[in-house]
Parts: C-alpha cells; sequence; structure tokens
C-alpha cells in the first residue's frame, strides 16, 4: 500500500494555442494525490492472482491563465492583452479517478521439463478527458481491457500465442485541434489518436 501527494510549482502544461499549434505555459500551484494497492498471491503452487488498484486526484489549485479550447468564452486572466481561461480547479489531461488491474496466471507441468501456462489480465480506466485544453466533448468513457495468453517454455526458450484487448475497446488518448481551423476558416474540427485495437500475434524468445 503506498499513499502520496505532491505539490507542483508552475508546473509545464502544454496546449494548444488556438491557431497554428502548442504553446507551453506554467500552472502555478497543482496537486496531485492517491492511494496504490497491489499484491501477489500464490493461491497454489501453479496458480498466481496479480492485481493493483489506483486512485488519483490530479487538481489544479491555481492555474488562472491558460489557453482557451476552440470557442471557449475566456474567464480567466487577461495576459499582454488576450483574455485566457481558468482552469483553477479542473482536473488534468488524461487523469482517471480510477484504475485497477487483474491477472490470472495458471501453469501446468509438462514431462521433458517442458511448462505450458495460461494467463488471463483485466485492466480498467476511469473516465477521463483526452483533450490538450480540456474541452469537456472529448471526456473520454471508462474502459476495461481483457488480454490472454497461451505459453509453452523450457529452460531456455518460450513460444506464446497473445491476444490483447480481445473485445477491441479503444478510446481517445490524445485529441487536439486543427491549427488554422478556428482561426482561419471558422470550424471546430479535432483530429486525434485512438488506443490499440485487437491484437493477436505469435511471440517467440530465447535465452543464451
Amino acid at each position: 500500500i503506498a499513499a502520496f501527494m505532491t505539490d507542483y510549482d508552475d508546473l509545464q502544461v502544454s496546449q494548444f494555442d488556438g491557431t497554428l499549434g502548442f504553446t507551453v505555459g506554467n500552472a502555478p500551484e497543482t496537486e496531485v494525490s492517491g492511494i496504490e494497492v497491489d499484491g501477489r498471491w500464490a493461491i497454489s503452487d501453479n496458480t498466481l492472482l496479480s492485481f493493483s488498484i489506483a486512485t488519483l486526484d490530479h487538481e489544479f489549485k491555481y492555474f488562472p491563465a491558460g489557453n482557451c479550447y476552440n470557442r471557449q468564452v475566456p474567464d480567466g486572466a487577461v495576459v499582454n492583452g488576450v483574455a485566457l481561461c481558468d482552469y483553477t480547479g479542473k482536473t488534468g489531461r488524461l487523469a482517471p479517478e480510477i484504475s485497477a488491474f487483474l491477472s490470472l496466471k495458471q501453469t501446468f507441468p509438462l514431462s521433458g521439463g517442458l511448462l505450458l501456462a495460461a494467463m488471463v489480465d483485466v485492466s480498467y480506466e476511469d473516465e477521463q478527458n483526452a483533450h490538450t485544453n480540456l474541452d469537456p466533448k472529448f471526456t473520454v468513457d471508462e474502459i476495461t481491457r481483457v488480454n490472454v495468453g497461451l505459453s509453452l517454455e523450457s529452460e531456455n526458450w518460450e513460444l506464446a500465442l497473445l491476444m490483447r484487448n480481445i473485445t477491441d475497446e479503444q478510446q481517445q488518448g490524445f485529441v487536439a485541434n486543427v491549427p488554422l481551423s478556428g482561426s482561419s476558416f471558422g470550424t471546430n474540427t479535432f483530429y486525434s489518436v485512438l488506443s490499440r485495437p485487437k491484437e493477436i500475434f505469435l511471440q517467440a524468445s530465447y535465452r543464451f
């Protein structure tokens, strides 16, 4: 079990500037705190359970001069004649309040020194905002991913069939406005990077 709390002064934050690209500014006061619990339980000689759960509270304690998202009404400080937006009290990007992981591995000893192993793990992340300027339209839903695997190994080699994200759950991991879309063309256009889709692959390794 671990608990943490960190206070940042002038935390660097990269945000879209509303025109061409990104600017790096400073959030004067930011607090990040949480609790993490993890463990492993050998249920039997051949069965291993691993788990973890974490809470996270990421809050801008004082950040009155952040860049606004497109079409947001400025409500923050005015810097060099430019009205900005107040992020005080808001949660930072990609900061889920709860995340968890559960894994189960079962091994089956075979003749000739071989070992067959079956694995399944489940991961969970709470909803979070993926937009660089915290546009509320891009608060992505909670997500659960499931991975499974089957491996055959000896003392110095291993062959494994792995299937990741078998239910093909995807979410936006990064979202930003397209440069010039709002300032020059009057549109509210975005681009995003998605998390990895379902993957199935064969993996081989050899230990010298």
